[in-house]
C-alpha cells in the first residue's frame, strides 16, 4: 500500500501576561501616591480572545488609566491592551490584591498580584533636652550637639528648624538650611552654645517641623548663669589682747554661697604667734558645693609683748571671695 501523511495545527483563543505576575510598588510613605504601573494583556492565539471580565482592585490601589477597553472586548491575534495602576497607602505595612482577568482562553483566569507597603518617616532628636551646663554671668558654656535623626523606612522632609535666640545660639553643624531631607537610618548634628546673661537656669524650646507623624516636635536647649562665691568669717579676726603665754582660739568658716561648686585648691599656713589646725575643713583641694561650709580653728598664743599681725593665703577657683584671712593680736 501508499501511504500519504496528513498534517495540521489545532489553536484557540490565547491569553498572556506581558509583566509577570507580579506588580510589586515597593515602600511608600504612607498617603504618598506611587508611580504607575502597567501590565499588558496579548492575544497569542489564532483567533480572536474574548476577555469576560477584569477584576477591579481593591484599595489601596487603584487603576488609573491603560487602553484595555471596559470588558467584555475582543483582542484579535497578536494584538494586546494594557492595564495601568497605582498604589497609595493608608497604613503602615504590606498590602496586596489580585487582579483576575478571564476570558475564552486556556486557562480561563489569568491572575496578577498588586503589591506595595506603607511606611512613614520618624523623627527621633538625639540629646534632647540639650543640657548646655552652667556659664559663669558673662561667659560661654563649650558647644554642644543634638542630632535629628530619620529611625522611619522612607525619606523625611524637615521643613524649619526653629531659631535660637540668647542666651543661647547655634554655632554650626551638619544638617543643612531647611527644607532637606534625611534618608531612612541618616542623621545630622545641630552645635548650640550657651552665654549666660543673668544667674540661673535658662531654657528654649525649639520646634521641629517636618512630615514625620508628631510634628512639631521639640528641642529643648537648657544653660545655667551660675556663680561660685567665697565668704569667710571673719574675713579679720582679732584675738583681742591676752596675757604673754596665753593661749585664745576662734573659729573660721569657710562658706560656699554662690550656686555653684567651688574648690578650695589650698590654704596657707599662719605665722607664729598664730597657728591653724585641722577642723571640719579637709585637707585641701576639696569642693564646697552651693550653701555648703566648713570651719578651721584657729588660735593665738603670744610669747611677747606687742602687735601681731598675719595673713593666710586662700587660693580657690571661685568666680568671687577673698583670697586672703587676716588675724590680728
Amino acid at each position: 500500500p501508499h501511504a500519504v501523511s496528513l498534517s495540521g495545527f489545532a489553536d484557540g483563543p490565547g491569553l498572556a501576561l506581558g509583566n509577570s505576575t507580579q506588580l510589586d510598588f515597593g515602600t511608600l510613605a504612607v498617603g504618598a501616591p506611587s508611580a504607575n504601573l502597567t501590565q499588558t494583556l496579548t492575544s497569542t492565539g489564532v483567533t480572536d480572545v474574548l476577555v469576560q471580565s477584569i477584576d477591579p482592585p481593591v484599595a489601596p490601589f487603584e487603576r488609573v488609566g491603560g487602553d484595555c477597553p471596559t470588558p467584555p472586548f475582543a483582542l484579535p491575534p497578536d494584538v494586546a491592551c494594557t492595564l495601568i495602576y497605582r498604589f497609595t497607602p493608608q497604613t503602615l505595612g504590606a498590602a496586596a490584591a489580585t487582579v483576575a482577568v478571564s476570558s475564552d482562553a486556556t486557562p480561563a483566569i489569568a491572575a496578577f498580584d498588586l503589591l506595595g507597603t506603607g511606611a512613614e518617616p520618624a523623627l527621633l532628636i538625639g540629646n534632647h533636652p540639650l543640657d548646655l551646663g552652667g556659664a559663669a554671668v558673662g561667659q560661654a558654656s563649650p558647644i554642644k550637639s543634638a542630632t535629628l535623626g530619620n529611625v522611619g523606612n522612607v525619606a523625611l522632609t524637615v521643613q524649619t528648624i526653629g531659631s535660637a535666640s540668647a542666651p543661647f545660639e547655634r554655632t554650626g553643624g551638619s544638617c543643612a538650611t531647611p527644607p532637606f531631607v534625611l534618608a531612612p537610618g541618616a542623621s545630622c548634628t545641630l552645635d548650640y552654645r550657651f552665654t549666660a546673661a543673668a544667674l540661673g537656669g535658662a531654657q528654649q524650646d525649639l520646634a521641629v517641623e517636618s512630615d514625620a507623624p508628631g510634628s512639631p516636635h521639640l528641642l529643648t536647649l537648657l544653660g545655667k548663669g551660675t556663680l561660685s562665691l567665697l565668704a569667710v568669717a571673719p574675713l579679720l579676726q582679732d584675738f583681742g589682747t591676752i596675757a604673754v603665754s596665753q593661749t585664745a582660739d576662734a573659729s573660721l568658716t569657710l562658706e560656699s554661697t554662690g550656686n555653684s561648686a567651688l574648690t578650695v585648691q589650698s590654704i596657707g599656713a599662719a605665722a607664729a604667734p598664730f597657728g591653724l589646725a585641722l577642723g571640719s575643713c579637709p585637707p585641701a583641694p576639696f569642693v564646697l558645693d552651693p550653701g555648703q561650709s566648713c570651719t578651721i580653728p584657729a588660735s593665738f598664743a603670744p610669747t611677747a609683748k606687742g602687735l601681731f599681725d598675719a595673713t593666710v593665703p586662700v587660693a580657690h577657683l571661685g568666680d568671687v571671695g577673698p583670697v586672703a584671712i587676716s588675724l590680728r593680736g
